[in-house]
């Protein structure tokens, strides 16, 4: 009788291998460490203010709070990530915001004097699921903060 390990096989998993949700987590941790190393202190992540909307990353830079969008694209698709930030998107992305700055002032911030800003950064993956490149573009969602 032949004995062969209980042990499975490992194998390497890919960003491609994840289900969709982890897929965009895992891209989502890329961005964070990335931005950490431009500087940006995390202040929150995944915040949610409604079903539909919701903020992926919530940093400051210096002295302003600032809202990002993380969008993921495989480099070769004939779309770029910015494409998918309609005006639903938008109107999500304003809630999401409004939401987060009255759940801030409920702490004591005065959010009347406080700088913000709404990036999007892009990452660009391979065949793999491998992030490739990283596009970051400050003040890209305009708003008003009258809106808010």
């Amino acid at each position: 009788m032949k004995l062969t390990s209980l042990r499975t096989k490992q194998t390497k998993t890919t960003p491609r291998d994840l289900p969709p949700y982890e897929r965009g987590l895992y891209y989502e941790n890329v961005v964070c460490r990335w931005l950490k190393k431009q500087g940006y202190h995390i202040l929150d992540r995944n915040y949610r203010a409604r079903k539909k909307s919701e903020l992926d990353i919530v940093a400051k830079d210096k002295d302003t709070l600032v809202f990002i969008e993380v969008k993921a694209r495989r480099k070769m698709s004939l779309y770029t990530p910015l494409r998918s930030i309609d005006e639903r998107k938008r109107a999500a992305l304003s809630l999401a915001c409004e939401a987060y700055l009255r759940d801030l002032q409920a702490t004591g911030v005065d959010t009347e004097e406080l700088s913000v800003r709404y990036d999007v950064v892009a990452l660009a993956f391979d065949d793999d699921g491998e992030p490739v490149s990283i596009d970051h573009y400050i003040s890209y969602l305009v708003m008003n903060r009258e809106d808010l």
